[in-house]
């Protein structure tokens, strides 16, 4: 899901890139500009919960480790 979520950020990244170069000199592309950011943001967001999941479980199974062998 991460890899996915990877790919989408750095294909809205790439768009935005590219209209920004048309846009940036009209008032019109300040709009577009900020719900590039909140998208971005919004999209980094996600990518971090996801990847705490993750995180979550990989410390719950080092930690269920550790507690079997104190108990050996």
């Amino acid at each position: 899901m991460v890899e996915h979520l990877d790919r989408l950020f750095l294909s809205t990244v790439v768009a935005i890139d590219g209209r920004l170069c048309d846009l940036r000199r009209s008032e019109r592309g300040q709009a577009f500009v900020e719900y590039a950011l909140l998208l971005i943001v919004v999209a980094v967001a996600v990518a971090a919960l996801a990847d705490w999941g993750a995180f979550k479980g990989a410390i719950g199974t080092a930690l269920t480790k550790v507690e079997n062998a104190l108990k050996q």
